[in-house]
């Protein structure tokens, strides 16, 4: 069972979940924290920032006044909670101040207030959504239609895809090793071609010089691909090379 608690952000989760874990996927409010004991969840996910928590930051600098913010019952959320299997909501960040609709002071005195308000889960498990969908290439529907309008479809389903790999690794045990195939994916080419030094101007044979440009063969790497090995293992997965080629050619070769 997933637990979703929030308000309509994650709603629009809800649907996504369901059909990729084919599990029960319950949403409720972000107060009530005992249904994670008597439902007993796999994964618990929490949206503590929804836009009735911000637009009243906004509201007050653009009137001019300070913001007036209450951490209190956020904080009283997040002690009644277990750290275990607990997942937040990161803080969406209003573009108001980025695209100039208030002057550079105000602007700071909004930014001072979020950064308080995302104190409240500091030291948490956080899913920073603004960054998912910028690594998607999603734009916030705030930057298409205004302040307080909600995600796009696309931005829901990429937020249900992450929280359902978290779902799978925790009911299904942890990834411990990913191995990767070598020739025509973790590079460009065969690695036993005899002009595969051209192909991949970034390995050179000793005492060779590159015979295309350097940037030619950067452009042709899977970068994405090579982005991803670097963070698994960062989170101490094991990687492994899969290839028919020989080894001893593997390694003189691909150092």
């Amino acid at each position: 069972m997933i637990l979703l608690l929030g308000r309509c952000g994650l709603e629009r989760l809800a649907e996504p979940l369901r059909r990729l874990s084919g599990v029960e996927v319950h949403v409720a409010s972000w107060t009530q924290t005992d249904l994670v004991r008597r439902l007993e969840p796999t994964l618990t996910y929490v949206d503590l920032f929804d836009w009735d928590a911000v637009a009243p930051l906004v509201r007050d600098v653009l009137c001019g006044r300070p913001p007036q913010i209450e951490l209190d019952l956020l904080r009283a959320v997040v002690a009644a909670l277990p750290d275990d299997g607990v997942v937040y909501r990161g803080l969406r960040r209003p573009e108001a101040g980025a695209f100039g609709l208030l002057p550079s002071r105000a602007s700071r005195a909004l930014d001072e207030a979020l950064d308080r308000l995302e104190s409240v889960v500091r030291g948490r498990r956080v899913l920073d959504v603004g960054g998912l969908w910028a690594r998607r290439g999603l734009v916030s529907e705030q930057v298409r239609h205004g302040l307080g309008h909600g995600e796009a479809p696309a931005a829901a389903e990429a937020e249900a895809g992450w929280l359902h790999a978290l779902w799978v690794a925790r009911t299904r045990g942890p990834y411990k090793c990913l191995v990767v195939d070598l020739d025509d994916t973790l590079i460009h080419g065969e690695l036993v071609d005899d002009r595969f030094h051209e192909r991949n101007p970034a390995y050179l044979p000793l005492g060779e010089e590159p015979r295309r440009g350097v940037l030619e063969g950067f452009w042709r790497l899977k970068r994405g691909l090579h982005e991803a090995l670097r963070v698994v293992q960062g989170r101490g997965i094991l990687l492994a090379l899969a290839t028919r080629n020989d080894p001893e050619v593997v390694r003189r070769r691909w150092r």
